[in-house]
């Protein structure tokens, strides 16, 4: 997100049309035009004095050729000569004045041509105008708030993740990028805008509200494609994250775990109580270590839980099928 303001003052003589809110903007689209003219003037003037100076140079250049052979011949008369006076038998100190001169000369032309460019202010990136406070006419300065943008290339969102799931995302390191992840914002009761996204980096506070981790998923092409619904901004998301493959687990009811890490066993006709170690839970179920293949959970209610406690299987209710009477033929 950037602030657009001029670097220059003057009136504003043109505007974008896209320049209002909700306009798209594509890198080094126009935003405004300001008045350039007296920019263009002093561009010519500095042109003309970096003309004056070569020429200036050009005759020290000259005077000093003549100088030199002057100079010749009078060592010769003389025999002898201060250095002091050779340099201004010479014309050296004109000579490096008029370099000076045009060394500065020509800086003032770049600076000239700096400032008739900033007459038009230009996205930076592509991006959509989230405000605008311009109109054609207005007098900027650099001090005036001309728009705001936001990029478009990607968007952010913030993923508020409990502590103990976060050992299963994967964090961004050189050469391994972070985990994938499904931004889903929803539009009315069946419409939804889907877009990719990844982790890029785990943000160093807790959620001031949940006390949870907070990772940065970035969204890519969060605009989508020309008429596609766009994300927008500030909404509420739902973001699934790509937590990778978990060997030697199994799902399980939520309503099956007891006690935070213990589940109940149907164990040759008694009550068998097996610890587990959680790995994940969702609002319906849990993936836990610490079962085999083949164990049977009791999901009736066991008070008290007491190992060894003697157990029926439920027996499955028999079907029964309803019938009516065929009505009499009159």
């Amino acid at each position: 997100q950037v602030v657009m303001q001029p670097e220059l003052n003057g009136r504003v003589t043109w505007m974008n049309e896209e320049l209002l809110p909700g306009g798209r903007l594509a890198e080094g689209d126009t935003l405004v035009r300001i008045d350039a003219r007296d920019y263009q003037a002093a561009l010519e003037q500095q042109r003309a004095q970096v003309a004056s100076s070569q020429l200036n140079v050009s005759t020290e250049e000259s005077r000093r050729v003549i100088a030199e052979r002057e100079w010749a011949l009078l060592e010769r008369e003389r025999n002898a000569a201060s250095e002091s006076g050779r340099q201004l038998a010479l014309r050296e100190p004109q000579t490096q004045a008029a370099e000076a001169s045009l060394r500065a000369a020509r800086s003032g032309l770049r600076q000239a041509q700096t400032n008739l460019s900033r007459t038009s202010l230009r996205a930076p990136f592509d991006s959509i105008v989230i405000s605008e406070n311009v109109d054609v006419g207005q007098l900027v300065g650099p001090a005036t708030q001309l728009a705001t943008l936001v990029g478009t290339d990607h968007f952010w969102v913030r993923v508020s993740i409990p502590m103990e799931q976060l050992r299963h995302v994967t964090l961004p390191s050189e050469g391994t990028p972070g985990s994938t992840a499904t931004v889903t914002q929803h539009v009315g009761e069946s419409d939804a805008i889907v877009r990719s996204g990844r982790v890029i980096r785990l943000l160093g506070d807790l959620d001031p509200v949940g006390r949870m981790a907070r990772v940065l998923v970035e969204i890519e092409n969060p605009l989508g494609a020309e008429g596609d619904l766009p994300m927008l901004l500030g909404a509420t998301v739902d973001v699934e994250i790509e937590a990778g493959t978990l060997e030697g687990v199994y799902r399980i009811p939520r309503a099956a775990l007891h006690a935070e890490n213990q589940v109940h066993l149907f164990g040759g006709g008694s009550l068998a109580l097996q610890d587990v170690d959680v790995v994940w839970r969702d609002d319906e179920s849990v993936l836990v270590r610490g079962l085999t293949s083949g164990d049977e959970l009791v999901l009736s209610t066991v008070s008290p839980p007491i190992e060894g406690t003697r157990l029926r299987r439920a027996e499955p209710e028999p079907e029964t099928t309803a019938s009516a009477e065929e009505p009499a033929s009159p």
